[in-house]
């Protein structure tokens, strides 16, 4: 049985329990990526297997779905590093807003500015892409905030 929700690694641990009890194995494989890396192929999941064999049976499968699939550890710890990384992207995310909002409040166009982004340290791809879907969107609404 392979778990892609994304709920709380002790339920993951306890469904991984109940699924041993009736001769079944459990991974938990949480998914990353969205619609288009889903109709591309290109997922990326998070897997917590038990025994490295389960694992395997279940990366079978998920490579139809997946172009990244890393085995994270036992049942549950594919949760909690999908707990982790996404919560790490929102605070860069956070952070950059914060950056943006200086950068809009300092008169400074985001085009001056996108050229040199690629510099800094905190900028990988999630930021980037992050950044070059809103830039627009970013533009306006602090317009709107400052009118306002």
């Amino acid at each position: 049985m392979i778990d892609s929700s994304t709920i709380d690694p002790a339920v993951s641990r306890a469904m991984a329990e109940a699924a041993k009890a009736k001769g079944a194995i459990f991974v938990d494989a949480p998914v990353s990526g969205g619609v288009n890396a889903a109709a591309a192929g290109t997922l990326t999941f998070m897997v917590g297997a038990d025994k490295a064999e389960d694992f395997e049976a279940a990366q079978k499968v998920l490579a139809f779905m997946g172009k990244s699939i890393t085995h994270c550890g036992q049942v549950g710890t594919g949760q909690a590093v999908k707990v982790v990384i996404f919560s790490f992207l929102c605070v860069c995310k956070l952070r950059m807003s914060s950056f943006l909002f200086i950068i809009f409040l300092s008169f400074i166009s985001w085009f001056t500015f996108s050229p040199s982004f690629h510099i800094w340290p905190f900028c990988f791809w999630s930021a980037r892409s992050f950044c070059s879907s809103i830039k627009t969107r970013v533009v306006v609404s602090l317009k709107v905030i400052i009118h306002f």
